[in-house]
């Protein structure tokens, strides 16, 4: 198969992939979620910081995150008609890689009925193995960051087949509906260790 062919398969898929995550984020949206309801819930979950709370998952919350990455897809299909033009195509690999957007660029968790929204991807039920809270003590790599990290603080690890996912609660009151929710949809909970426990 010809190299530029090659190339051109995986550059689309993965825009195509790009697509489809930012359609799945969209739709979930608009659709009623089940955590965090309230306010003060929200302000307890942080994901892309210790310190910074994650975003209204709603339109209104992140239209400027959805704009900005409309425009990254757009600016990669430009690239490639660029480089088409030019006849230089493995540059498309590089310059894409250099404007991928970052898992956490729309700062979201929410609890649905049908799934979990975390960072800019969507997590079927079915797809998360279990999840585990490891508490956020002085070896943990988050500790010192803000002071309700380090009272109250846990990292939530959200385990898949293959990769996981992790977000902050700052809150027991959090954790405790957390943890009722996902075991309320089947998903098993690990069982905590401390930072010291886990050192090899």
């Amino acid at each position: 198969m010809d190299m530029d062919l090659i190339i051109t398969i995986l550059y689309f898929s993965f825009v195509g992939y790009q697509v489809v995550r930012l359609s799945q984020t969209l739709i979930k949206l608009r659709k009623g979620i089940v955590f965090p309801v309230v306010e003060k819930d929200r302000w307890s979950i942080r994901k892309q910081a210790p310190g910074k709370p994650v975003a209204e998952p709603t339109f209104h919350g992140r239209k400027w995150i959805i704009v900005m990455y409309i425009a990254f897809i757009l600016l990669a299909i430009a690239i490639y008609y660029g480089a088409a033009i030019t006849n230089n195509g493995i540059i498309l690999l590089y310059i894409l890689f250099l404007i991928i957007p970052g898992r956490n660029l729309f700062n979201l968790f929410s609890i649905r009925d049908d799934g979990l929204l975390i960072g800019s991807r969507f997590l079927w039920w079915k797809q998360i193995k279990s999840f585990q809270f490891k508490p956020i003590d002085v070896n943990h790599r988050y500790y010192g960051h803000a002071k309700e990290v380090n009272e109250e603080g846990y990292e939530l690890v959200i385990h898949q087949q293959l990769f996981h996912s992790h977000c902050i609660v700052v809150s027991n009151k959090a954790k405790e509906k957390v943890t009722k929710l996902l075991t309320g949809y089947g998903i098993s909970e690990k069982e905590q260790r401390s930072a010291i426990e886990e050192k090899p």
